[in-house]
Order: C-alpha cells, then sequence, then structure tokens
C-alpha cells in the first residue's frame, strides 16, 4: 500500500476498472467448460493487476489502482486493451481522477461516479463480421473461426472466443469435466450476493480501508463458498466468477438446498468473526461488516435451457431476495422458483401463479425439512392441498380437512410443523404453498432416481 502511494508520488490519479457484463460474458457459452475457462480468464486478469505495485485491490474483474497522473491515461487504456486480449474482445469500464492524499475520501467519491459514468459509456464488445465460415454453433453470437473440438462434433464450428475459452476450461478443469447434464437434470442455478456492501464501501474514508475492506469480503464469501460445497457433500458444480461478494453456480437440485442452508450460515457466522478491522474502519462500518447478510436466488428448471437464461432467472430471484433486506442489518433472505417439467422460463416468476417465494435465512433450514417430509404424502394428497391453499371456497378446505384427518402421512407433516392437526384454524393457515409444494416435488425426483 504506501509502496503504491511513493511509486505514484505527486501528483498522482486513482484508476477504478469494472468488467461490463461480466455475467454475459461468462454464460455466452452454455458448455460448464467454456464457463469454467471464461471465468479462469476473468481470475487470471485480476491476478496479473494485483500483482502490480500500484493495485489497490482487484478481483472479479473489478479493481482500484494509484499511479503518476502523467500515466493515468496510459493506464486507462492500458487495462481495457489487456483485459479485452486476456477475455477475447469482453469490454471493460476503466477511468481515473485526481487523488488527493489529504482527502481520500473525496477522491474515492469522485471515483465511484466517474466509474459509473464510464460503465454507462463503455464502448460495445467488438468483433470480426467476417460470417463466411457460419455462426458460432456454441454462442450462436460470433463468427465461426474453428473447427469445434466436442466429441459429438460433426463439422461444426466455433469462434475464437469460444474456442479459447473452452481452451482454458479444459486447463483449469482437467478430467473434471461435465455437461449441465451431468451435472443435474433439472439444474438449479443458485446467485448469492451481499446485502447492504454498497453503503458498507460508501462509508469506507481511506484507500487502506478499501483495500482491507475488499479483502475481507472476498475471504468471507471464499471461505463460505468453499465450506458450503463441502456441507452439500462436494457435488458436482459449475463456479463462475462474478466478483467478491458475488457468487454463482450450477448444482443438483437437493446439494444446491443444502449449499444455501450452509452458506448462510457461513457467510454470517466468518462475518461475524472477523478480527482486525477496528483499526480500518470507523465503528458503524465495522458494525456493518460483522452484521453481513446475503440475498440468494435459486431457480431449477430443465438443463436444456441456455445457460445464460437460467442464470438471468436466478438473478432476478437474487433481486427479489434482496428486496426483503430494503433496510440496513434485517438478516438473509432465499428467494426460489422450481419451474415444472415442460414450463416455459417466460412463466417461471409469475407470482400471480404462486410459482415464485422468497423467505428468510432464517426460515430456510426448516422449510427444506419440512418439504422432505412434505413428500412422503401421497402427490394425489397435495393436489387437495394446493386447492385447498389457492381457493377460498369452503367446501373445498373442509374436504382438505377431512383427508387429513384419514391420513397419517399428513398429520405427520403437521407435526413436524409444530402445528396440531386437530385444530382448524392453525391448519388452515398452515397449508403447504406453491413454493413448498414445489420444494416436495424435488424430494420426489431423487427418490424415484433411488436417492434416499
Amino acid at each position: 500500500m504506501q509502496k503504491a502511494l511513493a511509486a505514484a508520488g505527486s501528483p498522482a490519479c486513482l484508476v477504478g476498472f469494472e468488467a461490463v457484463e461480466i455475467q454475459r460474458f461468462v454464460t455466452a457459452n452454455s458448455r460448464p467448460i467454456a464457463m469454467h475457462g471464461a471465468s479462469d480468464a476473468v481470475r487470471l486478469f485480476d491476478q496479473y493487476i494485483e500483482k502490480k505495485q500500484e493495485t489497490i485491490f482487484a478481483g472479479g474483474g473489478r479493481g482500484v489502482l494509484v499511479v503518476s497522473a502523467p500515466s493515468a491515461a496510459e493506464w486507462v487504456e492500458d487495462l481495457k486493451s489487456e483485459f479485452q486480449r486476456m477475455t477475447h474482445g469482453s469490454p471493460l469500464a476503466a477511468t481515473a481522477v485526481p487523488f488527493d492524499p489529504q482527502k481520500e475520501e473525496a477522491s474515492l467519491t469522485w471515483l465511484r461516479l466517474a466509474l459509473s459514468s464510464a460503465r454507462d459509456k463503455c464502448d460495445p464488445e467488438r468483433f470480426d463480421l467476417d460470417f463466411s465460415q457460419g455462426t458460432c454453433v456454441d454462442c450462436h453470437a460470433r463468427p465461426a473461426a474453428h473447427a469445434s473440438e466436442k466429441p459429438e462434433s460433426q463439422g461444426e464450428r466455433v469462434c475464437e472466443r469460444c474456442h479459447r475459452m473452452v481452451r482454458h476450461g479444459r486447463e483449469a478443469l482437467g478430467e473434471n469435466r461435465w455437461t449441465l447434464k451431468e451435472v443435474g437434470d433439472p439444474i438449479a442455478v443458485v446467485c448469492a450476493d451481499g446485502n447492504q456492501l454498497g453503503q458498507f464501501f460508501r462509508s469506507l474514508k481511506s484507500l487502506l480501508a478499501l483495500r482491507i475492506g475488499s479483502l475481507a469480503v472476498a475471504q468471507v464469501f471464499k471461505t463460505a463458498h468453499e465450506e458450503a460445497l463441502r456441507h452439500a457433500g462436494d457435488p458436482r458444480h459449475v463456479a463462475m466468477v462474478a466478483g467478491g461478494d458475488d457468487l454463482k453456480s450450477f448444482l443438483p437440485p437437493l446439494p444446491a438446498l443444502a449449499y444455501i442452508e450452509s452458506l448462510i450460515e457461513l457467510v454470517e457466522k466468518e462475518a461475524a468473526s472477523l478480527q482486525g478491522v477496528e483499526s480500518a474502519f470507523a465503528p458503524d462500518s465495522v458494525a456493518r461488516l460483522r452484521e453481513l447478510s446475503v440475498g440468494i436466488g435459486l431457480f431449477v428448471a430443465d438443463a436444456r435451457f441456455p445457460a445464460s437464461r437460467l442464470v438471468e432467472q436466478a438473478r432476478r430471484l437474487e433481486r427479489e431476495a434482496k428486496k426483503q433486506n430494503p433496510s440496513e442489518r434485517t438478516g438473509s433472505a432465499v428467494a426460489f422458483a422450481i419451474l415444472p417439467t415442460g414450463g416455459e422460463l417466460d412463466q417461471a416468476l409469475d407470482r400471480r401463479r404462486g410459482s415464485a417465494s422468497v423467505v428468510s435465512g432464517k426460515r430456510w433450514p426448516s422449510l427444506v425439512t419440512e418439504a422432505r417430509e412434505l413428500s412422503t404424502v401421497p402427490g394425489s394428497q397435495r393436489a387437495a392441498a394446493a386447492d385447498a391453499w389457492a381457493l377460498s371456497d369452503a367446501e373445498v378446505k373442509n374436504r382438505f380437512l377431512y383427508q387429513l384427518a384419514r391420513s397419517d402421512a399428513w398429520k405427520a407433516w403437521f407435526r413436524v410443523c409444530g402445528v396440531d392437526w386437530r385444530d382448524r384454524n392453525a391448519v388452515l393457515e398452515r397449508i403447504p404453498d406453491p413454493g413448498m409444494l414445489a420444494l416436495a416435488r424435488l424430494f420426489d425426483a431423487e427418490r424415484s432416481k433411488g436417492t434416499p
């Protein structure tokens, strides 16, 4: 840190950069090996920047450097060109502002505003428009340039970027390479993002605080992600780079449920136990960091859909979860939707049809337990519960209560929920909603495959 400031001299500038539409870049090719390769390309760029003495921090395609003022414009252009080279054309927003060591907070505020403007003005991705060899069969957007290396390829051709990203992925993954269907079919997409971190970073008043805060947040999420995967049984998965506090992964559905439970617990635990931050931050900033929570979107659908569309749906759910945390320090939340077999993506998040649900992080473990128990109730009886939940007709509800009185499985489920099945009002308030019924069907699917 001090070396960076000394090397920059006076006058100095802050240089900020951020990958534009990084998720579109990572998911442009739906093959997991290519997505991993694209993520690896961003990671290698971050490592390349992090090694420079001018760097304050770099991660997830974002970062800040302090450089001499005369070289600032050159740094901006070099960052853009190097990122485009390493990602084969993906755009990077970068800008520079004057740095005043006596007014670090004001300089950082200026940089945030300038970088926001740079994102809006960033040139779109550019690539060769020579389609004489056809269109890439993987991304369906860029001109084909190479023969596809897929074993089942029959003369198919891919673009330069997809070709390079597959090579990156092959080098990074070795033999641990799967298609989305091999990861899970149906497949779960989990998108997670830290709550209220924008306010936390805006509260930081110095470059040192920015570096310590960025590294601390990145470490919290890295540790939580890795431990959550272990708690979920180390399932096959594809994890995509997105940023220090931004996680996106493809997993099998049931391991995804366990992963989410552990991720919430571990993010909150790791953040609460951070050491050595008191000297770098104001008391309120320390409190914000230690009370960090996470908003999570879970989307489950057929693996035949393009990866980019699946991630798009999971991100929409993530935003729904984060809306449950509009004020500070109100805890984690999960928004989830499970698309039935044969369903259309455009209908996946239709709240009027009860297909998207939002619950608190504290509620999630018991919700999964109840869904597992609900899967032991025969499907025909669950259909009656769906009608009783959706309709206000008293006769429909009475039919459900009559069914309950004759069903040991329903009685067991209400006991798991802590409800006396003989209490009419309590039962009617606790009838499983569409989200609960959809989660139960995930356990049905696994049971039909022979999974206990």
